[in-house]
């Protein structure tokens, strides 16, 4: 995954609880004082089936410029079986700590659903009223069955930003 797709689902942060069969996104941490809010946010299908696409529909705010550094914190874990396993960081992929995401998506191509969209892909993130429609993101989810929960937290010059709590079910 890369750095944007992974900003894709960053950028999910909900005023309140999305929730289908397999698939439940939740705002987390100090809502009130987020620096992110989303107006509007759909997915389909409905139930999300694993391995496979999810298309998402989300509209949001960005209230003050998001500047460097922008630090990300995402842990994944995986209960099967009655255990409970952390997915390790492995080159950027997994339970991982960002220092300071704008250095990272500067080495990157801008994609080109960022470029056509008018979704920035370096820092700063301004202020603004965004939308994506139509964004599509493959979950790769398909060997280990089990509840995958993600939790990732943006903080920009150590200031919350925003918190976003993941939960997926893979039967």
């Amino acid at each position: 995954m890369t750095v944007f797709a992974l900003c894709g689902l960053v950028a999910l942060v909900l005023v309140g609880t999305v929730q289908g069969d397999s698939l439940t996104v939740t705002s987390c941490g100090d809502t009130q004082n987020a620096l992110v809010k989303v107006s509007k946010f759909e997915y389909s299908p409905n139930p999300v089936t694993f391995p496979g696409n999810i298309t998402i529909d989300v509209d949001y705010e960005i209230l003050q410029d998001i500047v460097s550094p922008v630090s990300v914190n995402i842990a994944i874990e995986v209960s099967s079986n009655g255990r409970v396993l952390q997915i390790p960081c492995i080159n950027g992929i997994g339970s991982c700590f960002i220092q300071d995401i704008c250095e990272t998506v500067a080495t990157e191509e801008c994609p080109d659903f960022f470029k056509n969209n008018n979704i920035q892909c370096q820092c700063p993130f301004n202020k603004g009223t965004y939308s994506l429609s139509d964004l599509k993101l493959y979950i790769p989810l398909g060997d280990i069955k089990g509840e995958y929960h993600v939790a990732i937290q943006v903080y920009t010059n150590d200031v919350f930003a925003f918190c976003l709590d993941i939960n997926a079910i893979n039967k």
